[in-house]
């Protein structure tokens, strides 16, 4: 006498449908693929499968984008440092600003200069200078 057969489950047809793939990546090719990942914000699964069904990735995008995210990120910081220092004692605020512009304006340029501008303009406000 035979035994019953085993019926099939979802998961059996769904396995059937959507295949298991296993692959190894050097390290180095991994970690760019986390690169990708932290970047278009996807799964690894879904990087690889846009590209496999010929997805293109337009990396330029995606450095400027990063790149603004950075400049944003440095210009809040140093604007949020500056405005601290410049409330808690505004004299100590202009003698360092005076001994380190040079240095400032090199290390962050354009966003530091808006920063610096923005101060004097709240300097001159709450001195009473028009």
């Amino acid at each position: 006498m035979r035994g019953k057969k085993k019926k099939e489950t979802y998961r059996d047809r769904w396995l059937k449908e959507h295949p298991d793939i296993h692959i190894h990546l050097t390290k180095d090719v991994y970690e760019k693929l986390l690169k990708l990942e932290n970047i278009l914000g996807k799964s690894k699964n879904d990087i690889v499968k846009d590209l496999i069904n010929g997805a293109v990735i337009k990396f330029e995008e995606y450095g400027k984008k990063i790149e603004e995210e950075i400049r944003n990120k440095i210009y809040n910081e140093c604007y949020n440092a500056i405005l601290e220092l410049f409330f808690e004692s505004p004299d100590i605020f202009i003698i360092k600003l005076g001994k380190s512009i040079k240095s400032i304006l090199c290390c962050f340029q354009y966003h530091v200069c808006a920063a610096i501008n923005q101060l004097f303009l709240l300097i001159k406000i709450n001195i009473g200078i028009k």
